[in-house]
């Protein structure tokens, strides 16, 4: 059993993080009494555990570098739900948003199931990137397109044989243009 000084030196965190954890149910909390004083302890294998899932934890930072887009993509796909948060405001209300390493490795695994291979495609392909994809319609959503290549909505191809990043993947414009109503003749054009 540890007090809760060594939980907070094994953890990292303060004493309101251990309360937050206790809340979430990730400690379980032992309230014992020594004369007047009360002290608090927690299973030392429960808190090796917990902190040894924090130390695989990514931040939005490593996320978004893992994938090859920006902290603010990261952001939109974890509030679309495409990429699954362990920790964040939304969640839970911790202050930042983390990312077990599983939870990008599914998005990725979704992504190369739902893109063919580039080999024999014909049409025009635009790079799955927030400035490709906003260059041609201002208000597009990177987090909407993702979502509709995932479905089937927009056609997604691999430009490698494995998807790593989304500087691996392309989309037909052709679907994209469709998904965006681009070729409307009621859409005003220009300013």
């Amino acid at each position: 059993m540890l007090s809760s000084l060594r939980q907070a030196k094994i953890l990292h965190c303060d004493d309101i993080r251990l309360h937050q954890f206790k809340e979430l149910g990730l400690l379980t909390f032992n309230e014992k009494r020594f004369g007047e004083k009360k002290i608090t302890l927690v299973e030392r294998a429960e808190v090796e555990a917990l902190a040894q899932k924090r130390s695989q934890l990514l931040t939005t930072g490593e996320v978004g570098e893992q994938l090859g887009i920006s902290l603010k993509m990261v952001v939109k796909l974890a509030q679309s739900k495409l990429l699954v948060m362990d920790h964040g405001p939304e969640k839970d209300g911790f202050g930042r948003r983390v990312f077990m390493p599983k939870a990008v490795e599914d998005l990725l695994v979704r992504l190369n199931a739902a893109c063919s291979s580039m080999k024999d495609k014909k049409g025009k392909w635009i790079p799955l990137a927030q400035h490709d994809i906003t260059a041609l319609y201002y208000h597009a959503s990177f987090s909407d397109v993702v979502q509709a290549v995932l479905s089937g909505r927009i056609q997604g191809a691999k430009t490698s044989s494995v998807i790593k990043s989304f500087k691996d993947v392309v989309i037909s414009f052709s679907d994209f243009a469709k998904f965006y109503n681009l070729n409307s003749t009621s859409r005003k054009k220009g300013a």
